[in-house]
């Protein structure tokens, strides 16, 4: 989605399921804007998942830190910090947060703002819009196992605030799916037609063989929390 805004030129469409949060008020559970703490919110202790008994997000940061400190483990935080953040004195990964108290820095608060694409959105309306309009399909469920529904939620509503024209893009919220569900949802099957029709729709021409090999694997246009 983000390649699809900032390099429409290559880029002719996009079609996201699940995707990272693409709206800092939800990251995951966390506003990092208003919040002070990543691992609270108030006397409540953030967790990373829905189902009960799942780690915090205190337990997951500090696994990720035994993994590899300075935000080098690979997984989910570190990965999002490395991809969203800058770099320290030392040249490691900014920390959003302190891994051990999970204090929030202000100062990296900002060079993530760079890419949240419901800021961006509302920054640059006469250019974002229109490409949300005609290009762009996105897909969440509405128990999303990481609470990745609620940024999409924030986008969406967001989006709403503009124009009200028709459009081939959009995006779905579908009740009762989570994150593994949700790639069996009709919606997400009918991608496959979807992309075929958009394709042709910008005059490229395709061969039998690409039609029936898309209609026999409709599960390779869509991926999980990478998406």
């Amino acid at each position: 989605m983000w390649l699809t805004l900032q390099y429409p030129d290559v880029f002719g469409a996009c079609f996201a399921i699940s995707p990272d949060p693409v709206d800092f008020h939800y990251l995951e559970q966390i506003d990092i804007y208003t919040m002070p703490n990543a691992y609270r919110d108030g006397d409540r202790e953030l967790v990373g998942a829905r189902p009960p008994g799942s780690k915090t997000v205190r337990q997951e940061n500090a696994i990720e830190e035994v993994i590899g400190p300075h935000n080098t483990s690979g997984q989910d935080w570190d990965a999002w910090q490395a991809v969203w953040g800058s770099r320290d004195a030392s040249g490691h990964v900014a920390s959003l947060f302190d891994p051990v108290t999970g204090t929030i820095d202000r100062k990296e608060v900002e060079a993530w703002r760079r890419y949240d694409i419901t800021d961006l959105l509302r920054r640059d309306r006469a250019r974002v819009e229109p490409i949300f309009r005609e290009r762009i399909r996105l897909i969440v469920g509405a128990q999303d196992t990481f609470f990745l529904n609620d940024a999409v939620a924030g986008l969406k509503q967001e989006l709403e605030r503009g124009s009200a024209v028709s459009s081939v893009g959009y995006i779905k919220i579908l009740p009762a799916y989570d994150h593994g569900s949700i790639t069996g949802a009709p919606e997400v099957q009918a991608w496959s037609q979807e992309m075929l029709d958009h394709l042709r729709a910008q005059g490229f021409r395709l061969s039998p063989a690409t039609t029936r090999g898309i209609h026999a694997n409709p599960e390779k246009t869509s991926r999980g929390r990478e998406g």
